[in-house]
């Protein structure tokens, strides 16, 4: 398979949302160019190349292994580059100096479910949510769920914030897997009072397709904690369920709840 290649400009449209990482004027504040573009978004160019390589199939049974290595601010022009290796993808995102901001491993390696699904379900998000810290995670490990549906109008409103130009989701009501790792992060967020907090990895697995329009129970567990230079660190195993079952798993899920800065 040739070398695949797109290429999108970034646009940031969470200035306005309560992490203010991705708020120009604050992030500007602590030394970065300007407000960050979620990683969530970053992750939805990224599987452009995988579904032109796969299609349905990989939205149905694929996944990805995606870390956000350097910021990507609002106006940035990005190149998606993907090699074909051994059954997989190997992407990369660029910017037009050629630093790499995001790399992605994608493949149709089918995802292990978990035995115990039931056993991530622990009712409705606390009301007000703590803030966020080590005793806090550790005393809630199954965070609360959320049962949410993507309306048309949801749907349309993020293939217009990533620019997304493959048609398939619009033909088939499908949602993009950008879409569901977006519930992830308010899985988190639901859950948990945070500061300034920064998306930086995510292994989403498809397990089946997400339909617009069909209900969805999103769970989540704790997997770890660690400090790295300084920052701290929450990885989590997310699981979206469909009617007919589960449709995607994100494991992990790793962010900086509590920058160094």
């Amino acid at each position: 398979m040739p070398q695949l290649l797109s290429h999108v400009r970034a646009r940031n449209h969470a200035a306005g949302s309560s992490n203010r990482i991705h708020d120009p004027e604050f992030a500007r504040s602590l030394g970065f160019a300007g407000g960050i573009v979620p990683g969530v978004d970053v992750y939805a160019y990224l599987t452009r190349p995988a579904v032109e390589a796969w299609g349905v199939d990989w939205l149905a049974g694929g996944g990805m292994d995606a870390r956000f290595v350097k910021p990507v601010y609002d106006g940035d022009q990005l190149t998606i580059a993907a090699e074909a290796g051994e059954g997989r993808l190997d992407i990369e995102a660029r910017k037009e100096d050629g630093e790499v901001c995001a790399t992605g491993v994608a493949s149709l390696t089918p995802a292990e479910p978990p035995a115990d699904v039931d056993s991530y379900l622990a009712g409705p998000p606390p009301a007000p949510p703590p803030p966020a810290a080590e005793a806090a995670f550790r005393a809630r490990p199954v965070l609360g769920s959320l049962e949410v549906v993507v309306t048309e109008e949801d749907a349309a409103r993020q293939l217009y914030e990533v620019g997304e130009p493959v048609e398939l989701y619009r033909r088939q009501g499908i949602v993009h897997p950008g879409h569901l790792l977006r519930f992830a992060d308010r899985i988190l967020l639901e859950n948990f009072s945070l500061p300034p907090w920064m998306h930086v990895s995510s292994s989403p697995r498809h397990l089946g397709l997400a339909r617009v329009g069909e209900p969805l129970s999103v769970r989540a567990r704790l997997v770890d904690l660690f400090e790295r230079k300084g920052h701290r660190f929450v990885r989590l195993d997310v699981l979206i369920l469909g009617p007919a079952g589960l449709v995607a798993r994100v494991m992990p899920y790793t962010a900086i709840y509590q920058p160094a800065f």
